[in-house]
């Protein structure tokens, strides 16, 4: 456990406040759903007429005010291109890539160790059983 005085401890408790410092700052309050960047001077005068009853607002004035709010709806964010496709070519590319130099480095090695032949492997075996190091399975 790290103690309070601990300078680990000490930095991650400052990491930690700043991120969320930032995060509060970035993420909107509840009932601020408008002060975002994208509000714009004609979204100004919606914001007086959105504190009265909304039935009194027009069609294009929730629009516009859903616009400053949100920005996109949900039906234009699935209609744009998804980078799905580049992803799994970069990831394939990148395991096939790993797989070249792993391939590369065994080839370029030096011959295996005399002690993975097949007969100092039966003599290893045989060893064992010769002197019963294997007491669980009685070898």
């Amino acid at each position: 456990p790290l103690r309070p005085e601990d300078p680990v401890a000490m930095a991650l408790r400052a990491s930690s406040r700043r991120l969320m410092t930032a995060t509060r700052d970035v993420l909107p309050r509840r009932g601020q759903m408008l002060a975002l960047p994208r509000q714009t001077e004609d979204v100004a005068p919606l914001l007086e007429k959105a504190k009265q009853p909304w039935q009194e607002l027009a069609k294009e004035e929730k629009v516009t005010l859903y616009r400053a709010a949100y920005g996109v709806t949900r039906k234009e964010l699935q209609s744009e291109p998804s980078h799905s496709g580049f992803i799994v070519a970069a990831t394939l590319g990148a395991i096939a890539v790993s797989f070249l130099i792993f391939k590369g480095t065994n080839k370029m090695a030096n011959p295996r160790p005399h002690t993975l032949s097949e007969e100092w492997q039966k003599a290893s075996q045989q060893k064992i059983k010769d002197e019963g190091l294997n007491p669980i399975r009685n070898q």
